[in-house]
């Protein structure tokens, strides 16, 4: 098996919620650098696992799109969610089972929405997705390799 692994950035703020207490109550922002990691048994014609240009179409396109320079928040931010909306501040919902916006959680959430976009392609050398690292810092970052976040 051979895995692939292409990085990208985006910058985004959020805050934590949802009974945390610290630091990161407060509205702030990251460089976010999102790996992903993907491993297909067979080559494809081109002796790849994927075309690098590939994964950069369909996962740095949507965080491009969605998440680059916007805020990230909770359905329970209700106070946050009312104010971006009245600054017509971009911003990005979390579905409601995730409570925070930790990296934890957006490498989960990317890996569902990697992973739905990938199995679309229908290569035959069929390549999965292995992983989603967010780097919230540079020392620090989460990794999901799918399954149940609980």
């Amino acid at each position: 098996m051979t895995v692939i692994v292409k990085s990208f950035d985006w910058h985004m703020a959020h805050r934590l919620g949802y009974g945390y207490v610290g630091k990161c109550t407060n509205l702030h922002g990251h460089t976010y650098v999102c790996e992903v990691a993907i491993a297909a048994e067979l080559m494809n014609m081109y002796d790849m696992v994927i075309d690098f240009e590939d994964i950069k179409h369909i996962c740095k396109t949507w965080v491009d799109d969605h998440l680059d320079h916007a805020t990230m928040i909770t359905v329970r931010d209700k106070q946050l969610l009312e104010f971006l909306k009245a600054e017509r501040s971009k911003f990005f919902l979390l579905p409601p089972d995730y409570n925070n916006s930790t990296a934890e959680n957006i490498a989960a959430f990317l890996f569902n929405m990697f992973n739905s976009e990938l199995q679309m392609l229908e290569k035959k050398n069929k390549p999965k997705l292995v992983s989603v690292r967010i780097w919230e810092t540079p020392s620090s970052s989460a990794i999901f390799t799918g399954g149940t976040r609980r």
